[in-house]
């Protein structure tokens, strides 16, 4: 009996489960908000997919929303159903099931697109015929990869059979990952399909015709998938042209299809149609991007624009300046053909299984052609970090680099990065805003914009020097910085950390005031109790809310301020207010708590006493330093600084804060120079405030900072450090250690100057930071000292007082230093042609399995580096993306010996 009894619930629980198989998703309209849920049913009736944002596993009755079949279809042997869902929230999870009269499917999971012009993750390619092996391995990728969509080239198959269709959607089970997350495709029709319904039936296309378009985000890009199996010139062009004209606002503009406009293999048909219909169209309306298949070969192609004039190649010219990038040629799980029919715009070329994996943001698009064959040892990204290399992917490296970028850029040459933006402060707090203002970087084509991070988060974009946070919560402490970025997609480095916490959203917003001058004189240090907090010249007004004091009802607490002067000294008057109930303003008896008239001393000191009256907790405390006027808590003036801070008033006889913060981590370092290193961390936590962090060498103290970086200068070149940092708290409590990290220091002097920016007279510096001027490398080491712009006294080299700012820490052109070199003689290499246009040939005698190659421009730039096979005492070495100019060749053996250095010319 109890054998019956248990093949009866085993019977039960495979029939909950084989009512429905053969799982898809698809996309008819916006991805942000809608999707199509596709499947097999094999059995049952009634079937209903039940769906929410809340994971309620297989309670199909839990979940908010329902939604029957739009569409029914039989179809190659299978009953193809698909729900539409609309109404979704943007970049939103949403879990759902299959429910029907004989039981309920597995939880599946997708994500719907994001609706701003966030970062997108793509994979593209096509032909998985009949080669079952790789095409699971590529399908395996996918689950493991997490993109946004997967634009599907056509021949899904190879005799379009239902048996085969039937083993595909088997095969295609494997792209949903192992938390059962399911990711859409976009798909088209190949020579394979016999006729459009094979991909209309089963994927629920927008078209019948299926050549449709798709936006992802608000503009960021739009997806084009088009039908060369059918007419191309005629309806599906005037639809094509009409489209790209009503979208000429989208930032990129991609296309996919199955047949190449010119196969990279010989024995393929050139598409001449496609050639005459769409080329110019490309070109003319900036589709940037495009993908083909069904050679069944790998190919990357230079930006190429359609010309018939003198030296094109088959119909094509490389333009770097406005050209389309073609890549593709299929390989999902085609039986591959060999890849002999390159072009002189073509980039690369190769022959093995293989689809693209595609970045796109605001900037550009990254393209890496993905080999599949090792799928079952790529690890998963994460689903927070979907852009994350996994470890053991397999990307293919040809000698014209890994990744294939397309920017905005019209040179497409523009290597150089801006200048990191400078002086970032707050310079207004609401309960949900936070407005921000900084120093313009500098390029050298131009800076066009500047990304706002909150933490390690992109949160705005801003084309000037100021711009408002908004969005955030009432009562909370943020960080924030930025990044310069130029046309070409090349970013600067972060700027410096500021602190904002935004007011409690229950009260009035504290007024307003502001400094309009700070260049002369401004607050730089400002001491409560036992705590204090050092700061630069802001714009006028600082917000360090982030920066908590302490003190007990009934207890006398001590302040002092501390001005500076950036020349002569002037009269300066102070006044200090606290909020004590509370109520979003300093107009209650007794809020101005201390007030100094002017005088030229520094610091001044006073004390203030906590009523028993005031409310306990955390509250608004202003500080202001106005030149020769005792300054009122709202306002606009001329000369000095504003700043605001966060007081903690606990009760009468109350023990304090004994509870440290929590240990930072993620601690990493940066901007590694023979004198100083960049170390950046993740902010701690504590029960009333983190008020800073503590930096260490080892176990001795080396600095201390209010934000989650910091510039550690005045180290030893080539020598090796260990860095970790504390947080700490108002109270005096310290968190245990961050993660150590291992450093050395580069080599001092020499090296080139790029990427270093130009010393500007009267800037901010501060400790750690390196500039150059006239052709040498400085350091400055004393913050404070290096911001001058008297020339008398801060000339680079020459000033009174520059040598006690600054460290010469080498020359912009000095030579590279060579650890060791074993030289090959004047006859042990030669170089032909030289001068040469695109390649060159480099001759070896002695035996040398492997040659590390680097080029360097004359201002010692890296432009060039691989590493090559040297077959038969030679090599050859392709040069398409370097300009025409004198480099240095610089050869060295697997051990690192530098064989030789030769100097080259490209014509």
């Amino acid at each position: 009996m109890k054998k019956v009894v248990f093949i009866l619930v085993v019977l039960l629980g495979l029939q909950t489960q084989a009512s429905n198989d053969k799982y898809r998703l698809s996309l008819r309209g916006n991805p942000a908000t809608s999707i199509v849920i596709g499947w097999n049913q094999i059995s049952g009736s009634n079937p209903t997919v039940y769906y929410g944002t809340t994971d309620h596993g297989t309670n199909y009755a839990n979940y908010p929303n329902s939604k029957t079949p739009d569409r029914t279809v039989s179809y190659k042997s299978m009953n193809n159903n698909f729900a539409r869902l609309t109404g979704l929230q943007p970049n939103t999870a949403y879990y759902f099931v299959i429910r029907d009269s004989q039981g309920t499917s597995e939880r599946f999971w997708f994500k719907t697109a994001p609706s701003d012009n966030s970062r997108l993750s793509f994979i593209a390619g096509g032909d998985s015929r009949n080669n079952r092996t790789p095409r699971k391995n590529a399908n395996r990728l996918v689950a493991k990869l997490k993109p946004h969509a997967v634009l599907f080239g056509g021949d899904m198959t190879n005799r379009d059979s239902s048996r085969e269709w039937v083993e595909w959607f088997d095969d295609w089970q494997l792209t949903i990952a192992s938390d059962k997350r399911m990711f859409p495709i976009i798909a088209t029709r190949g020579n394979h399909e016999g006729s459009n319904n094979s991909v209309y039936n089963l994927f629920d296309t927008p078209s019948s015709s299926v050549y449709y378009a798709i936006t992802f985000g608000n503009n960021l890009i739009r997806a084009y998938t088009l039908n060369t199996q059918i007419s191309i010139s005629g309806s599906q062009t005037t639809w094509l042209k009409g489209d790209l004209n009503a979208n000429p606002n989208v930032i990129w503009k991609m296309a996919q299809y199955h047949k190449p406009m010119r196969p990279h293999v010989a024995g393929k048909s050139e598409g001449n149609s496609q050639y005459s219909n769409w080329a110019k169209l490309f070109y003319d309306k900036n589709v940037k991007l495009v993908v083909e298949c069904d050679s069944h070969t790998v190919k990357t192609t230079w930006p190429v624009r359609p010309t018939t004039a003198s030296g094109n190649d088959e119909g094509f010219v490389r333009d770097d300046q406005k050209g389309t990038v073609y890549v593709g040629e299929g390989c999902w799980g085609a039986p591959l053909r060999t890849n002999n029919d390159n072009k002189s715009w073509t980039r690369s070329s190769a022959r093995f299984n293989q689809f693209k994996w595609i970045f796109v943001d605001t900037e550009k698009i990254e393209t890496r052609t993905i080999k599949v064959d090792n799928a079952s040892s790529v690890s998963s990204v994460s689903n927070a970090n979907v852009f994350q290399i996994p470890a053991n992917l397999d990307i293919w490296n040809p000698s014209t680099g890994s990744v294939v970028t397309i920017t905005k850029s019209t040179t497409g040459g523009d290597t150089q990065a801006p200048s990191t933006p400078r002086n970032l402060t707050v310079s207004s707090v609401t309960a949900t805003s936070v407005s921000l203002s900084w120093s313009a970087a500098t390029d050298n084509v131009g800076v066009t914009g500047y990304d706002i991070y909150k933490g390690s988060t992109k949160v705005a974009t801003a084309t000037g020097t100021s711009t408002t946070v908004s969005g955030l919560t009432a009562n909370t402490s943020y960080q924030f910085k930025i990044k310069a970025k130029d046309a070409a997609g090349n970013t600067s480095g972060y700027s410096n950390t500021v602190n904002a916490t935004t007011s409690d959203s229950g009260g009035s917003t504290y007024c307003a005031a502001k400094s309009n001058n700070t260049s002369d004189e401004h607050i730089s240090n400002v001491k409560v109790g036992t705590v204090s907090k050092s700061s630069g010249a802001g714009t006028g007004y600082s917000d360090h809310t982030a920066t908590v004091f302490t003190a007990r009802k009934g207890a006398s607490v001590s302040i002092e301020i501390t001005a500076s002067w950036a020349g002569r000294k002037y009269s300066e008057a102070y006044g200090v207010w606290i909020d004590y109930n509370q109520d979003g303003d300093f107009k209650d008896s007794g809020e101005k708590v201390w007030t100094k008239s002017a005088t030229q001393t520094s610091p001044v000191s006073g004390t203030f006493t906590i009523p028993a009256t005031a409310k306990t907790g955390k509250t608004r405390a202003r500080v202001i330093m106005r030149y020769n006027t005792v300054p009122s808590d709202c306002g606009t003036f001329d000369y000095g600084e504003v700043e605001d801070y966060t007081l903690n008033i606990s009760s009468n006889g109350s023990g304090g804060d004994t509870q440290a913060p929590s240990a930072p981590t993620g601690l990493t370092s940066t901007n590694v120079s023979s004198s100083s290193v960049s170390l950046n961390w993740n902010a701690s936590t504590d029960n009333v405030g983190v008020t800073g962090y503590d930096v260490y060498n080892g176990n001795s103290k080396v600095s201390s900072v209010s934000g989650t970086s910091a510039t550690v200068g005045n180290l030893t070149a080539s020598t090796a450090y260990q860095f970790k940092v504390k947080a700490t708290d108002a109270a005096g409590n310290a968190s245990g250690y961050s993660n150590t990290v291992s450093v050395t220091t580069s080599g001092s002097g020499g090296g080139n100057c790029s990427g270093i920016p130009q010393y500007v007279a009267g800037t901010a510096y501060s400790n750690g930071e390196i500039v150059q001027n006239s052709g040498d490398k400085y350091e400055c080491k004393v913050s404070g000292w290096c911001s001058s712009s008297a020339a008398w006294a801060y000339s680079p080299g020459s000033g009174q007082y520059w040598s006690q700012a600054w460290t010469k820490i080498g020359a912009c052109t000095a030579a590279r230093t060579k650890s060791a070199s074993v030289s090959l003689g004047k006859k042990g290499v030669s170089i032909y042609p030289n001068p040469f246009k695109n390649n060159f040939t480099v001759y070896i005698s002695q035996k040398l399995d492997k040659a590390h190659i680097t080029i360097y421009n004359l201002q010692g730039k890296l432009v060039y580096r691989n590493a090559q096979r040297v077959v038969a005492n030679q090599l050859t070495i392709h040069t398409d993306q370097m300009r025409s100019g004198i480099y240095f060749l610089e050869i060295k053996d697997s051990n690192g010996l530098i064989r030789t250095t030769k100097k080259i010319h490209k014509k």
